[in-house]
């Protein structure tokens, strides 16, 4: 019985944001501006449908899929909901088409034959206008007028699947919004229509409508990407400009500052001399700025996909005169190669090992003359333990830096301004870092972990001074000088109370000192360039630069090889 009606799709998980547009290239006469037709071309996939969909005898082939007989309506109790067989093979060639045109040529043809329509064509609204897209090979007799008025417009909007017929041509169609500016329109549908065939159609709009949703969204993730590559490659030639520009009238100032603090331009005075040594910090502290800048660069030293541990405390060890190899005490591989490659770079001659045993038989049989170390190896010290039993610990930590390796930058976070053995210290340290001397009042927070009983002692009585064991949220509603972290082993507790304390809160970082009541070595250790690294991280490029400077009465070694010693063997 031929009947009008509005069907309306029972609901579906995946309908949801499937919503597509015509490209800006598309014009509603079927045309696109770029020159090409709004046309999907043949396919060796739609070529062959009908036959394999329609019986020898012309009857819709939804009956092949089982061996019941024909009932009135065009189905039986056993056949498989919604032509899932039929379904399931668009859904494959749908998932593969890589273009909308494939995928209007998949709808297309697989509607068509499925159902005997007459002609399937896909009617696409952009800015109010419609676009007929149908395939070139539709014989001309065949071919059908498409339904373009209020009432395909209504039904998308609604998102409803309608049977309308044609007043000029007295035709039915099929109409089946596919997102929320397309239809898939079947012109000439066989009767009778079942309610099996509306259902196949209205899924396979709606996996058309997904599939062109993937295939905008992966157009814009390209588009983006080329974008970001170019904002990162014109990120690159600032900094690389900067560097330069820079760079060159540094080079005059220091040497100028030199010659004045060497006496070469006669005595000055003492108050000369104390301005020319602050110009020259100054000037040291830039390079070592420019030196991060390198390090910024997106092209940065640690491979791609590598990323480095995040919760280990690195030490630093022994600078000066650097004549021999640098020795790299590492757990990390990644991490390792990054710095040697660093180092490398300004011409040192760079051991990496991974193993302890090792470590110690380079520093008993070579020059080593400064080292990296494992401060905080993990929970056990596993690493660093060896190296403080045998004493080698104080022998390759004449001047410690204390940094952070931390996710997800991949670079070296700065953990502790200063390393000291005993309470008495802090003000020594607290002078050097603050620029203040014994009578400035200062707030500072002791975090304790040790499980001495007795007072924090040493501490000037002009300072205000909490001592905690325990990080609450309220302590951060006052504000700090400056940050003490009392421990008597190189534990988790330290790290993560470090790591808490260096936490930027505001406008500046807190400068934190790590006291280690049980270390047997008195001197106090400072991280390289004083006050400079309190406010910003510290990455290898600083440790680089810590090298060059502290050595720069030594000539270089030239560009030597690094080696890389990961399985005990050295080369």
């Amino acid at each position: 019985m031929r009947r009008r009606a509005t069907i309306r799709r029972p609901p579906l998980s995946d309908r949801t944001g499937t919503s597509s547009t015509v490209p800006d290239t598309a014009t509603s006469d079927g045309r696109r501006t770029d020159g090409a037709e709004c046309r999907v071309g043949a396919s060796a996939s739609g070529s062959g449908r009908t036959a394999d969909r329609r019986g020898a005898d012309g009857t819709n082939g939804v009956l092949r899929m089982t061996d019941s007989p024909n009932r009135s309506d065009g189905a039986t109790a056993e056949d498989p909901p919604y032509r899932l067989t039929d379904l399931h093979e668009d859904a494959m060639q749908i998932a593969g088409c890589q273009t909308e045109t494939a995928v209007y040529d998949v709808a297309i043809t697989a509607a068509r034959d499925t159902l005997d329509a007459r002609d399937a064509v896909v009617a696409v609204r952009h800015a109010g206008d419609w676009t007929i897209v149908r395939r070139p090979d539709t014989p001309g007799e065949a071919a059908g007028e498409p339904i373009i008025d209020a009432r395909i417009t209504d039904a998308v909007d609604r998102g409803e699947a309608v049977i309308l017929e044609s007043t000029a041509e007295r035709d039915r169609a099929l109409c089946v919004p596919v997102g929320t500016d397309g239809v898939l329109e079947l012109l000439g549908v066989a009767e009778p229509c079942t309610e099996e065939d509306r259902r196949y159609v209205e899924l396979l709009a709606s996996l058309v409508g997904i599939r062109l949703k993937m295939l905008r969204s992966a157009a814009r993730s390209e588009d983006e990407r080329a974008t970001l590559g170019e904002l990162v490659d014109r990120q690159y030639d600032v900094l690389n400009e900067a560097s330069h520009q820079l760079r060159t009238p540094l080079t005059s100032v220091v040497g100028y500052a030199e010659m004045l603090t060497a006496e070469e331009t006669g005595s000055p005075s003492d108050q000369q001399r104390e301005l020319a040594s602050r110009v020259l910090q100054k000037a040291a502290e830039m390079e070592s700025i420019l030196e991060w800048l390198d390090a910024a660069k997106p092209q940065a030293e640690v491979p791609a996909g590598e990323r480095l541990d995040g919760s280990r405390l690195v030490g630093w060890g022994r600078l000066g005169s650097i004549d021999g190899p640098i020795l790299l005490v590492v757990d990390d591989a990644a991490f390792g190669t990054a710095l040697a490659d660093r180092l490398r770079e300004r011409g040192y001659s760079v051991i990496v090992t991974m193993t302890v045993e090792r470590a110690t038989d380079h520093l008993e049989s070579e020059s080593i003359e400064a080292a990296v170390v494992e401060l905080f190896g993990d929970e056990n010290d596993a690493v660093t333990e060896p190296l403080c039993r045998t004493g080698l610990w104080s022998d390759v930590s004449t001047d410690l830096i204390s940094v952070f390796r931390d996710d997800p930058q991949d670079l070296l976070q700065l953990g502790v301004s200063a390393y000291l053995t005993g309470d008495e210290q802090v003000p020594q340290a607290a002078s050097a870092l603050l620029d203040t001397d014994r009578s400035a009042h200062l707030r500072v927070l002791v975090f304790d972990a040790t499980s001495i009983d007795d007072e924090v002692t040493g501490l000037p009585a002009a300072w205000d001074v909490t001592v905690v064991t325990e990080l609450d949220d309220e302590l951060w509603e006052q504000t700090w000088d400056l940050g003490v972290v009392r421990t008597g082993a190189m534990s988790g507790v330290a790290r993560d109370a470090v790591r808490t304390l260096r936490r930027r809160r505001g406008p500046r970082r807190l400068p934190v000192v790590l006291v280690h009541i049980d270390r047997g070595d008195p001197e106090p250790r400072y991280v390289v360039g004083g006050r400079q690294f309190i406010q910003r991280p510290l990455d290898v490029a600083d440790l680089a630069s810590a090298l060059t400077a502290r050595s720069s009465e030594t000539s270089q070694n030239g560009s030597q090889d690094a080696s890389i010693d990961r399985d005990g063997s050295h080369s």
